[in-house]
């Protein structure tokens, strides 16, 4: 099995202007993605706003997330799957509104890293 990371882009304004029910119902998507598609999904974490971001470039640190775009990366799924084609599949049914998943495959070491 290869590992995969989706990486969650999403639109901030709905979890700030929705408040707890948004945030509440958003969470409640992802649980059961997660229950759905155990053992597939390894871990996940949802990431605060970027405006609790911070960034560092050339020893430079700046107050803003490392790529401004529409999307910005929202949170994150490291899940198992056979190849591309069912990493893919499962992403599809991964909740989230107004963005998308990038689906990358984890790169392996020789040494086991």
């Amino acid at each position: 099995m290869a590992k995969f990371m989706f990486l969650l882009y999403e639109d901030e304004t709905p979890y700030i202007d929705g408040g707890d029910d948004y945030n509440n119902q958003m969470g409640k998507l992802h649980g059961e993605f997660v229950a759905a598609n155990q053992p597939a999904v390894i871990d996940g974490h949802g990431l605060q706003l970027t405006s609790s971001a911070c960034s560092v470039r050339e020893g430079v640190v700046h107050n803003t997330p490392f790529a401004e775009s529409p999307h910005p990366l929202g949170g994150y799924y490291l899940v198992e799957a056979p190849d591309m084609a069912a990493a893919v599949e499962l992403a599809k049914r991964v909740p989230v509104v107004n963005g998308g998943v990038e689906v990358r495959p984890i790169e392996t070491f020789e040494g086991g890293r």
